[in-house]
């Protein structure tokens, strides 16, 4: 009996947690204002798994689409790469389905201009592939799903 407790600690020192951890993913269809304007909301909250000097979350696809994010951090260090462990950050996307009339350039849909497109990396199992750096090294987390909200209509 004391070997499968030793090897069950051993294998527990050596299991390697991820960085950063979803704990929570939601969509949200909404419609109104313009006619034929119409989208969805994606919100997703991470937490930091342990203190970082240099986080930066750089990309985000939804699907085989990727996506223009607004990256919030809940607390007061916004716009700071530097983070404790088991802060909480927020990523959020506003999908917007614009009709033709609206579509000018080159802008995606969630009225961010694109700098750049790039191809996700890899086929991932799951909704969402947030992509991040921790100092020059580049990782990534996969979103399993999203809990789907009730539609919201605007007047």
């Amino acid at each position: 009996m004391p070997l499968y407790l030793y090897i069950l600690v051993v294998c527990c020192f050596f299991c390697k947690r991820n960085d950063l951890e979803v704990i929570s993913a939601t969509s949200q269809n909404w419609a109104g204002g313009i006619a034929g304007l119409s989208g969805t909301r994606y919100i997703i909250s991470v937490k930091t798994n342990k203190p970082f000097d240099n986080l930066t979350i750089d990309r985000l696809w939804i699907g085989d689409k990727f996506m223009v994010f607004k990256l919030s951090s809940l607390g007061n260090r916004t716009g700071k790469i530097e983070f404790q462990k088991n802060d909480t950050l927020v990523i959020s996307v506003n999908k917007r389905n614009l009709p033709d009339f609206m579509k000018v350039g080159k802008n995606d849909d969630s009225g961010g201009k694109i700098t750049e497109d790039p191809e996700k990396p890899f086929e991932y199992k799951g909704v969402a592939l947030i992509g991040y750096k921790t100092g020059n090294k580049r990782k990534y987390l996969t979103v399993e799903k999203f809990k789907i909200l009730k539609q919201v209509n605007y007047p």
